[in-house]
């Protein structure tokens, strides 16, 4: 199938997302998942692929700035989810890291919301494709990266132009009665290999 512009795109978009990916540094080293392209690829364009072309356009332009800046906003996401995992360590490298404003934070925490709807919603309807990922909220477990944690640490390196254009994917969603959520896993699945969501909760239910 020959590949669309959006394809292009995000295949762009994770070229550098991949190479920030493996300079980030581990307390004990690199882990196994930085050598895994092929994880990484589905991932990454499964979570991708429900925004807007414009709002891939803005963060592969911001991205293409941050390789030329020589910033690594993969280093940044991680040590923002210390702040929930490792706070006393988040102490200590915060001065690092850029400082997210408050209306920035507010957008942030709104998106969450919509997200953690969609999130619920898809955990009832296919339980066993969820059940041994990460926990939905941090409230859940402070000490494991939770969903939330992941995603809001991932924003708050974006920039508002970014965010504003995703909080437009948001609505279009929520205004067609569709889930970003859904057809992200919806498109996760049929990269590795089942043809209907319902297949691969019939196959994760084992």
């Amino acid at each position: 199938m020959e590949k669309t512009n959006k394809d292009n795109v995000i295949d762009e978009i994770i070229e550098i997302d991949f190479e920030m990916f493996v300079q980030v540094n581990n307390r004990g080293g690199k882990a196994q998942c930085q050598s895994d392209y092929e994880g990484f690829k589905i991932y990454r364009y499964s979570y991708y692929y429900p925004w807007s072309l414009e709002s891939l356009k803005i963060y592969l332009a911001f991205l293409k700035e941050c390789v030329e800046n020589e910033r690594n906003i993969m280093t940044e996401k991680y040590a923002y989810m210390m702040e929930t995992t490792h706070p006393e360590e988040f102490m200590e490298i915060k001065k690092f890291i850029p400082e997210v404003r408050e209306d920035k934070n507010l957008l942030i925490n709104s998106l969450w919301e919509v997200q953690k709807n969609w999130i619920q919603k898809f955990s009832l309807q296919y339980p066993n494709i969820l059940k041994h990922g990460r926990p939905i909220t941090s409230q859940e477990n402070n000490n494991a990266t939770s969903i939330e944690n992941y995603f809001k640490s991932e924003l708050k390196t974006y920039t508002m132009e970014l965010l504003n254009s995703l909080e437009k994917d948001h609505d279009e969603y929520l205004n067609s009665g569709k889930s970003m959520v859904e057809k992200q896993y919806e498109i996760m699945m049929k990269l590795k290999g089942f043809s209907s969501l319902e297949e691969a909760e019939m196959y994760a239910r084992g």
